[in-house]
Order: structure tokens, then sequence, then C-alpha cells
């Protein structure tokens, strides 16, 4: 069955799995990685291989950016870094090298290593199943539909990818609208709301910076995770959902995280959020390398029977690989690789985004179907997005108002918007329900713009002013609130036409403190 054994004690060695095979990939991958590359990336990912050490070398190996040359070896033993020794040391990836003597038969290779993949995986649904058939008392009723998508998974797998052997992403299968109207909707597909968003489909969350959208997704994680009404969108059950995020550090998703206590959570549903709520912070990849990383991810945590309901992208981005308003760049991104994505998955996609960088668009004239359209970038992104709820300052200091604009009927609000706030406790950031005061002030107060002019003739040309100082003074010299005070100097800053430069602090061994000038730090 096992065409070598390996030395590793973790490795249960009754399962099928060829040792030669995944060695003779990697091996193909080291002497030849233009030409094997995207053979293996296109039809393999880590978990496809059985040896942990090998998941490591693969993973490692698809980074080396020199298609043309051969990976080099100190390159190599450089960027597994603490993972050599799991690897077998310098010796062993080494003798890698020296494994097959050409990479022509890589495709061999793999095929034998999908095979193999393939019977695990049967054995191991089978052993679950019948584990579970046993289990006296147990209700197994409601366990077929998701049985029936696995087992249909694992018969169908074929060259490394979920569909049925002979066919493709690019098939057109027809139906027949006569049969379609005989059927029933589809209740397994809704993840939110009244089909607010479905599974294979996407949905833009879109805002300014810093207002809290990073605080919306993970407290929305959280409240779906354990299963409950989140920002008053309806959840169909406990849903999986993998946060992706670049912008936040770590002390960043501390401090986020650190509203568990304050969602009215039970210790059962805390429990059910530890399991159903993931976050990785990714860097470093973007466009087709992040969708490669992507596919690779939700496949490695589905061999984990991990399977993810909604991916969180913050922010879009990050990782669109392109300038946001080319609709060949979102295109490539959403349609061509995002949505086979989604498909293959059997799940759907919320993105982060944010609006246009100016205030010379007001939107106090704004009626729904134009918040459709209120993000940055090419209207490719609207088109393609199933469903946008916006996040809208209001002139009440930390109230905001939600539109739900694109399938906002769907979403099971008492109309299309709703008011939102920061909370006050101190130390806390969450999102709370504005109150009856703060909604009726965020309604009855009349949109404001920010006359930028007025805003920098308060910044000085040399010596920088304090943020605080300076947005106090915007606040009363402009009459506007702290958010549009606070937009206005982003906007001047992101024009060049003044920067944030540091502050010595007196204290010494504290660090500066930071202030707007119009001169250029020298």
């Amino acid at each position: 069955m096992n065409s070598k054994d390996s030395k590793d004690p973790n490795i249960d060695k009754s399962l099928p799995y060829s040792e030669d095979a995944e060695k003779g990939v990697l091996c193909s991958l080291l002497l030849a990685p233009g030409k094997a590359a995207k053979l293996c990336s296109d039809r393999l990912w880590p978990g496809a291989f059985y040896v942990p050490a090998h998941q490591i070398l693969y993973d490692t190996i698809l980074e080396w950016d020199k298609p043309s040359d051969q990976v080099d070896f100190v390159w190599l033993c450089e960027a597994l870094k603490d993972q050599l020794d799991e690897c077998g040391g310098k010796e062993t990836v080494c003798e890698l090298y020296k494994f097959v003597p050409t990479p022509i038969n890589a495709e061999y290779y793999v095929d034998i290593m999908l095979e193999k993949y393939r019977l695990r995986r049967a054995i191991q649904f089978s052993n679950k199943l019948s584990a579970r058939c046993k289990q006296e008392g147990e209700e197994i009723g409601d366990q077929f539909p998701e049985w029936e998508r696995e087992f249909s998974e694992i018969a169908h797998l074929n060259n490394g990818t979920w569909l049925p052997a002979g066919r493709s992403m690019l098939e057109w299968t027809p139906e027949s609208l006569v049969e379609l109207s005989r059927c029933k909707i589809d209740e397994s597909q809704i993840l939110l709301g009244d089909r607010w968003l479905e599974r294979g489909q996407g949905a833009f969350l879109v805002g300014p910076s810093g207002i809290g959208k990073s605080v919306a997704l993970i407290q929305w994680s959280l409240m779906i995770g354990a299963g409950r009404v989140a920002f008053g969108i309806s959840v169909s059950g406990t849903l999986k959902v993998l946060i992706l995020q670049s912008e936040d550090s770590r002390n960043d998703r501390i401090e986020m995280a650190q509203m568990l206590s304050a969602l009215g959570l039970g210790e059962a549903q805390q429990e059910m959020a530890h399991h159903n709520v993931r976050i990785v912070s990714v860097r470093g990849v973007a466009g087709k390398d992040f969708l490669r990383h992507l596919d690779q991810t939700l496949r490695s945590y589905e061999c984990e029977g991990w399977r993810t309901d909604i991916i969180a992208i913050n922010p879009l981005t990050a990782y669109l690989g392109g300038d946001e308003t080319k609709p060949e760049v979102c295109t490539a991104f959403l349609r061509v690789g995002l949505d086979p994505i989604l498909t293959r998955h059997n799940c759907a996609a919320l993105i982060a985004h944010h609006p246009p960088k100016t205030s010379q668009n007001p939107t106090d004239k704004f009626r729904y179907f134009d918040w459709q359209y209120r993000m940055a970038g090419s209207h490719h992104l609207t088109n393609w997005a199933r469903a946008t709820v916006g996040i809208e300052p209001t002139e009440s200091e930390g109230v905001f108002r939600f539109i739900a604009g694109k399938r906002g009927e769907k979403i099971g609000w008492d109309g299309r918007e709703m008011y939102l706030a920061h909370s006050q406790q101190k130390g806390q950031l969450l999102w709370v329900p504005a109150s009856s005061a703060q909604i009726a002030q965020a309604r009855s107060s009349s949109p404001k713009s920010v006359d930028l002019e007025r805003v920098l003739e308060l910044v000085p040309v040399f010596d920088p002013k304090l943020t605080e100082t300076l947005l106090n003074e915007i606040k009363t010299k402009c009459n506007v609130g702290r958010d549009k005070a606070q937009s206005a100097l982003r906007e001047l800053e992101a024009n060049g036409r003044i920067f944030n430069r540091p502050i010595p602090n007196p204290t010494t061994g504290r660090r500066n403190f930071r202030g707007y000038t119009k001169t250029a730090e020298p």
C-alpha cells in the first residue's frame, strides 16, 4: 500500500499514501520550478501530502520566485527557518534534489498522490460515518445532506479539482426553465437574511477608514459563529467564518476580541464561536497568489473536517493585486478567481472596502440604489456583488447610519437603514444600537460638507500642530463633527497638501506625539 515507510512516528501507516510519489513531486519542483509549479499549484495543496514534512516543504518551495532557475538549496534552508528540523534537517532536504533524475514525470507522481489522497478520504469518511451511526440515541436525519455532500466531493475528486470527471468550471450546463419553475427554494444555500447572502455569492461592507469596519467584522463573526442574529441580519444556523485580514496588529486583534464579554453569549455559545471562527493575518500575497493560497487553505481546513461557510476579506485593496478602478483587475480577481473558489467550496464572501476618498460627493440626496455604487473603484465591483451595506458617519458624533443598498429588501431590517453607535464603555470596541435620542439627533442634523480650504488655513506651515488640537479647532471653526474633521485631514494628506509628522514627547522614553504641518519632513 505504501511504497516506502516514513520515519515520522505521527503518521498512521495503515492509511494509503506514497512517500515516493510525494518526494517525486517535491524533487520535480526543486529541479524545474517553472515547469512543475503551475501543474502542482493547479492540482495540489499542502493537505494532499500525507507526510507532514512534505506539506511544509511544498508550501515553502512554491514561494521561490525565479521559475527559470533550480530552487536554491541555501535559500530553501533559510526560508524553512525553524521548520528545517521538522523536515529532517539539511541532509534530508539535500537528498530530495537527487530523488528523481528528471522532472518529466511530475504529472505521474501527482496522479498517484491524488489517488492515495482520495482513498484516505474515503476510509476516513467511512470510519466517521460508521462511528456516528453506531451511537445510540443520536438523531442523524439532519446529517444526511452533509454526508451526501462530503461523499460527492470524494467521488468527484479528479485531477485535483472538486468537479466530476470530464467537467470543468467553464462548461455551460443548460437547465430547463419549466423544470426550475417546479422546484422549491433550496434552503440549504441560504446563509444570511431572507436570501440576502447565499453560498457561492459575495457581499461588500463599505465604509470610510477608521470608523470600525474591522470591529464590525469581528463582532459579526463571533455572533453568527454562535448562531446569533448580528446587526439585525438573521442567520441560518451556526456558521463557520474565516477572517482574512492584513492591517490589524496582534494587539489590535486582542483588543477587538475582548468585546466577547459584552456580546451576551453564554458559555456554550462562546465555545461554539471558539470552534466556528478563525482569523488569519495574510500579508505579502495578492491577486492570483492570494487566491491560490486561499483555495489551498480552504482545502486543508476541509481535510480537518472544518468547512468554511463565509470568508471575510479585510480589506479588498490588500489582496486585489491591482488598480481597483480597472475593470480587468476587478474581473480577474472576483469573477475569474474568487467565484470558482466560492463555488468549489460551497461558501460565500463578505468583503470590506472603502468609499471614494473625496468630500466632493455629497450623499444627502442619495437614494438606496445610489448607495449600491458608493464604493471606490470600478462599477464592476457593484455588479459582481450580490449585496452591499454602506456605513455613513452622521453629524451626531459616534453615531453611524448603516444603509442596505443592493438587495436591501432581503436583509431583514425594518426598511433599508439602521443606526448603530460606538460603545461609550471605556476601553471597549463594540458596535451597539443607537439610542432614540442619538437617532433623532442624527436625523435632524443637516449634512455639512467640510471646507477644505478653511481646514488648510488652520494647519501651520512649519511646526506641526498636535492632531487632537487641530481636530478640535476644525470642529469649532467649521461647525462639523469629529468624523468629518478626521476625513478632511485624511483627504488633504492623501492629496499631498499636508503632512503628518512626529512631535517630540518631553517625557523621556515615551513615544512621540503626532501632528500636521504643510511642510514635509526634511
